[in-house]
């Protein structure tokens, strides 16, 4: 998944990951959606999935397999879609379909929720 994003960052913007979140290209989306994102993203870059090389080196084959679970792997794919609709709507559709156009709009209200959640959320003093 985040070789998808960084195809998709480096095809549209030419820049990376990080170079999104540290743009005013992530600002382009709604404000709600920015810090959301912008974490994301960066779970995303340090997701150990992501750096297959290492993770061979260190790790058995069923390490490899059992790190994340089959519904984060969704959340982060539906995440990922979200990201790119909110970035690139037309783009997106192009290659999902403009049926997609409403399950996207699903995904994107579950966002929100996390959102609205994550926000409400207290962290106690130490």
């Amino acid at each position: 998944m985040r070789r998808v994003l960084e195809a998709f960052t480096t095809f549209e913007y030419q820049k990376g990951i990080a170079g999104i979140s540290t743009s005013n290209i992530i600002a382009i989306i709604k404000k709600q959606y920015v810090k959301y994102f912008s974490h994301f993203m960066f779970r995303l870059v340090l997701n150990t999935e992501s750096h297959y090389e290492d993770r061979i080196n260190n790790t058995t084959i069923s390490d490899f397999i059992s790190t994340c679970s089959e519904e984060e792997k969704i959340r982060t794919a539906k995440s990922l879609i979200c990201l790119m609709f909110l970035l690139n709507k037309l783009h997106i559709l192009c290659y999902l379909g403009v049926d997609a156009e409403s399950k996207i709009e699903e995904w994107l209200k579950d966002c929100e929720e996390e959102i609205e959640l994550n926000e409400n959320v207290s962290i106690p003093a130490n």
